[in-house]
């Protein structure tokens, strides 16, 4: 998905993602918002306050969220995944289904999808 995001998406595109570093590998030199941790983070649900994700995302000109099925392990897939980006984006369409428009898929088993955020 980073190669197709470097390929397909204006340059002045910003895409969100959990392993920026390697999406920058794989996407070309093109730049991707790195997240590490849960932002905004509400104690109780350990998921993102989604008009703070969201104003987070604005200020520093976001423009997509990549959601990637990441292997916990690397060696197997065990259906176990890394859930920091879904646990920002899960409450922000909760909250605004229309803020998040899906632009493409790939893979089948551990896919990976792009969504465009609509402020």
């Amino acid at each position: 998905m980073s190669a197709w995001c470097a390929d397909s998406l204006p340059p002045t595109s910003l895409v969100a993602c959990r392993k920026a570093p390697i999406s920058f590998i794989y996407g070309k030199g093109k730049h991707f918002f790195g997240i590490y941790s849960v932002i905004a983070k509400d104690k109780e649900t350990n998921q993102s306050n989604p008009d703070s994700a969201l104003a987070i995302f604005k200020r520093n000109k976001v423009t997509h969220i990549l959601l990637a099925n990441l292997r916990i392990d690397p060696t197997r897939n065990s259906g176990e995944i890394i859930n920091t980006v879904h646990n920002i984006a899960a409450p922000i369409a909760q909250k605004y289904p229309e803020k998040l428009r899906l632009v493409k898929t790939i893979g089948e088993t551990e896919e990976a999808s792009l969504y465009e955020i609509r402020y």
